[in-house]
Formats: structure tokens, C-alpha cells, sequence
């Protein structure tokens, strides 16, 4: 009998949020009388899927405090980019290459525990996976003017998962073509496997609308009475 696979998530901190503005990064604003950050954390140490939990931090708050919980690995400091932060964490992890990777934004505070769960059940019969909500609205194509018919495109959100050793593959691959000049870095982990591991399977499953990502400052007030109800769940 093989060797259950493991799932290891990654939750990406790193980044300053400059749309959020303010002299602190969304992820540790206080919201609910907690920081953003430790509503997904709590999402996500508590999911029986889900082994162990690395979290990318800016360098400067590498004493952030963090839950302590028997999934906690050790914090890794970011890079410049979200995929160097990305590399950085997955050098951190001893995983066998068949177990599931799991990135997570930090800004994505009301992740929900049965999102979690399909994304760990897909990476059974995928190498990528990533959640999508059909777009409500009409696209514009800016350039021409011309409506973009919405039925063929999707809005992704994370957490995405992915077999280990296809994302190593397609990290590798992306740090041996880093020396090239205005390489045009993919801006999520799934479009980077997509384009450099095209023949990787990939599948979508379904988002969720609470899944949203906190942005601006507005985003507190809209979102604080769902955030102060998971608070106390």
C-alpha cells in the first residue's frame, strides 16, 4: 500500500498591499479585533486535509505572532516577487513530490473550509487546481471597445493546489529563465505551471463568493460582519 499523500499549505504574506494604503500591510490590520491574517490561518490549521502550514512574511515582521499549533512550520521571509516568495517556501518544505501544495493569499480572510476540502479532493485527479466564479459583469475589451462574450472566462481565486513536484518543475524552470530581460512573470502560481508545464492536467473547481479578496480600506467595513461572525464560530 503507498504512502498517504500529504498536503501542505502555503500562505502568502509577504506582500504591502499598496492599494490598502497605511503604514501597515492589510494582513496584519486588526479587523474584528484580529489581525486579517489569523482568520485564514485558523481556516486552515483546523481542515483535517491539511498537514502543515508554512506562512511567507515580510522580512520585517518575522515576529509577527503567529498561532501556535502543531501544523505551524517555522515562517519563511518573503522575496521581492510573489513567486520568489513562493520558491522560497516550497525550499522550506521536505515533502515528497506526490503530496498536494496549497497557496493561499493572506488576504483572502473568509477561505471556507469546504473550498479547502474540494481543492485537496481534486489534486487527486489533476496536477493544478484552481478555484473560478463565473463573471457577472460585462467585459470590455479597453483597447477596441468590443464586448468579450463573459460565458468563455472566469474569475480565479485561491487556495490553488498543485502536486508538489509539478510546481518545483515549473518554480525551476522559471528561475532558469529569470535572467531574461522584460520576462513577463506570470501574476499567480497556477498561471506559471500553466505556461511553463502546459502538459501538466489542470481542473477548475467551483469558487466561492465569500472567497473575496480584502483590497481596500473600504473592505473592512463591507466585510466586518461576516469577519465578526466567523470570530466567534
Amino acid at each position: 500500500m503507498g504512502k498517504e499523500r500529504s498536503n501542505h499549505a502555503i500562505i502568502l504574506a509577504a506582500g504591502r498591499g499598496q492599494r490598502f494604503g497605511g503604514s501597515v500591510p492589510k494582513q496584519f490590520q486588526i479587523v474584528e479585533g484580529r489581525p486579517l491574517i489569523h482568520y485564514s490561518l485558523r481556516t486552515f490549521l483546523n481542515h483535517p486535509d491539511i498537514h502543515s502550514v508554512t506562512v511567507v512574511l515580510p522580512e520585517d515582521y518575522m515576529n509577527f505572532s503567529l498561532p501556535v499549533h502543531g501544523k505551524m512550520r517555522p515562517p519563511v521571509v518573503g522575496g521581492k516577487e510573489r513567486h520568489d516568495s513562493t520558491i522560497r517556501a516550497l525550499a522550506n518544505l521536505s515533502s515528497d513530490g506526490g503530496d498536494g501544495i496549497i497557496i493561499h493569499d493572506a488576504a483572502r480572510p473568509l477561505v471556507p473550509h469546504l473550498l479547502i476540502g474540494e481543492v485537496c479532493r481534486a489534486l487527486h485527479r489533476a496536477d493544478l487546481v484552481t478555484p473560478a466564479l463565473p463573471i457577472g459583469d460585462a467585459l470590455v475589451d479597453r483597447d477596441n471597445l468590443y464586448v468579450i462574450d463573459r460565458a468563455h472566462y472566469a474569475a480565479i481565486q485561491t487556495p490553488q493546489g498543485f502536486r508538489c513536484y509539478i510546481l518545483q518543475e515549473a518554480m525551476a524552470r522559471l528561475e532558469q529563465l529569470g535572467q531574461m530581460e522584460n520576462l513577463a512573470i506570470p501574476t499567480c502560481e497556477f498561471e506559471i505551471v500553466r505556461v511553463l508545464c502546459p502538459a501538466a492536467k489542470a481542473v477548475l473547481v467551483a469558487g466561492h463568493p465569500q472567497n473575496e479578496k480584502f483590497t481596500h480600506p473600504v473592505d473592512a467595513d463591507r466585510m466586518g460582519r461576516s469577519l465578526e461572525k466567523f470570530s466567534t464560530d
